[in-house]
């Protein structure tokens, strides 16, 4: 799968700017579908446990490949009052369709993020210089019971060309990242035992409809 690069070097909004009727049309105003890693105890019926569901589209995907363009964190309180978890949310580009989204990264999944983010500074190349390949991976508690996390692993390079691109979202949607608050409150999963800290790991994730 490949980054076209008939766009790259175009700002995101200056085409649907030029549509009569959508001058004003900015940012803010895109959806973001969520999607969710499904769990055996989610309460969704589209796919199967392990794949990725857009709540919106009910499209089910084994994977992602993603561009990350910056992210965020933050501390969310668990939704049974055990306390704050840390969570990562990022801003991403669909490789494909160069739309971007928005996914949490939390519980277990941390380490995923802390890892992705760490290869970046070392390397001291934005987040944007490489495709990451985002897919779940099975887990079995102490219980016996299953559950799903998130795995993230470094792509190809992109080109020049790509990585302006990505420069340009980011500078139409890194303030958007920040400054944007969602009802995003953590939920224990039935799946994993506290203090390991594994979600029911419906983190969300905005995806392209």
């Amino acid at each position: 799968m490949e980054v076209s690069t008939k766009v790259s070097g175009i700002n995101p909004m200056e085409n649907i700017k030029n549509v009569p009727g959508m001058e004003n049309f900015t940012a803010e105003d895109l959806v973001k579908p969520i999607v969710k890693l499904k769990q055996k105890t989610s309460e969704i019926e589209a796919g199967v446990p392990g794949q990725f569901v857009n709540t919106t589209s009910n499209k089910a995907y084994d994977s992602i490949k993603a561009i990350l363009v910056t992210y965020k964190k933050d501390f969310k309180d668990w939704e049974d009052g055990k306390g704050p978890q840390l969570q990562y949310e990022f801003l991403a580009l669909d490789a494909e369709t160069l739309q971007p989204f928005i996914f949490w990264i939390t519980g277990s999944s941390v380490w995923e993020a802390k890892r992705i983010l760490t290869q970046a500074y070392q390397a001291s190349e934005p987040l944007w210089s490489s495709f990451i390949n985002i897919a779940s991976e099975k887990k079995t508690n102490q219980k016996g019971q299953q559950y799903f996390v998130w795995k993230m692993n470094l792509g190809e390079y992109l080109s020049a060309e790509q990585k302006q691109f990505c420069l340009d979202y980011y500078n139409e949607f890194g303030k958007m990242v920040k400054e944007e608050e969602y009802d995003d409150t953590v939920q224990e999963t039935k799946g994993e035992e506290f203090p390991t800290i594994e979600l029911e790991e419906d983190e969300q994730v905005a995806f392209p409809s």
